[in-house]
Parts: C-alpha cells; sequence; structure tokens
C-alpha cells in the first residue's frame, strides 16, 4: 500500500489522490486500509518519515566522527545522501513534487532535516578548505550543488538498469569530492 500511495502521490499529486484511488490501486478494501493507515496523512507520514529519519541518521552518524578528514567526510556524507534518495525514489518524488502542498508539520520536519544537510555539508566543505584539504570555494553555493547533484540524479538515472546504485552512488561521491580537491 505505501508503494502505491507514494506512487500516485508522486503522479497525480497529494491533493489529487483520495483513499479510495490508493486503496483501488492497491486492490484491498477500504476496511483493510483503515486497518493499517487511519487515513492518508497517516501515509504521508510514513513515507516522509522513512527518509527523513534515514537522513536525520546519516548526520548523527557523521556529526559523531569529527577526527575524520574533511575530504572522508565529504565522501561520506554525500554517498550516504545520494544512496538514500536512490534507496527510495518514490518517497522524494513526494516530497519534491508536492512540498508546498504537505501539511506544515510534515513539511517542517522535511525541510529542517534539508536544512541541517546542507548545514554540514557547507561546514565540511569550509573546513576543507580551511585546511587546505579543498580549492578555495563558496562553500554554501558548493553545498547546495551536491544536494542537487544528489537528489536530481533520482530523475536522471530512473531508467539506467545497467549501473548498479552502488556504482552510480560512488561516481557522485567521486564527482562531489573531486571538484573541490586542491589539484
Amino acid at each position: 500500500m505505501l508503494a502505491t500511495a507514494a506512487d500516485l502521490f508522486a503522479t497525480r499529486g497529494y491533493e489529487a489522490t483520495n483513499l479510495m484511488d490508493i486503496s483501488e490501486a492497491a486492490g484491498v478494501g477500504r476496511t483493510t486500509f483503515y486497518h493499517y493507515f487511519g487515513s492518508k496523512e497517516a501515509i504521508l507520514e510514513r513515507l516522509v518519515g522513512d527518509l527523513t529519519h534515514g537522513l536525520i541518521a546519516l548526520l548523527d552518524n557523521v556529526s559523531v566522527r569529527d577526527d575524520a578528514s574533511s575530504s572522508r567526510q565529504l565522501y561520506e556524507v554525500v554517498s550516504s545522501l545520494a544512496g538514500r534518495l536512490m534507496e527510495h525514489p518514490l518517497q522524494f518524488k513526494v516530497i519534491d513534487r508536492n512540498l508546498p502542498a504537505l501539511p506544515v508539520e510534515i513539511q517542517s520536519r522535511y525541510l529542517a532535516a534539508r536544512q541541517s544537510i546542507r548545514s554540514l555539508l557547507t561546514r565540511i566543505i569550509a573546513k576543507g578548505t580551511a585546511a587546505n584539504e579543498f580549492r578555495s570555494v563558496d562553500p554554501a553555493l558548493h553545498a547546495l550543488v551536491i544536494i542537487g547533484m544528489c537528489s536530481r540524479s533520482i530523475y536522471w538515472l530512473e531508467d539506467v538498469d545497467h549501473y548498479s546504485r552502488a556504482e552510480i552512488v560512488g561516481v557522485i561521491a567521486e564527482l562531489a569530492l573531486k571538484g573541490l580537491q586542491n589539484r
């Protein structure tokens, strides 16, 4: 039911999808639907929660490792972020395509996680620049570009089946790192 709801929210939009649409597409009765989820918002909460909790776990894991070099931290964060988004592409598309229509509480949690990732990347890049690991760049701008590279890859690579997720994630992380390193 979650995958069906995510697909409908991503293609039709959250507001344009109702509970009947989800239960019919999933091939379950409304009673079964209500047994697992009390509302359309509960499904959305679960979809967004899965992605958001993973992003927060990513931050916790990297924050604990202040002893790692900026290059290592950047590679780990970008790999984790790209991997998480590629692992949950429908959830990300639901958020991406419906953000203004999402309930305020759900929207706020996602935006807070997104801002935390942006801040973490900015700090890592600034630390790497100060330590002369990275060339002199605008850390905030480069953090945004890296986030864009990770998030937009979902759309460009959704029909590519001859590369593994690990290969794609590795290339994204390598491009982010090589683009910043001093030569």
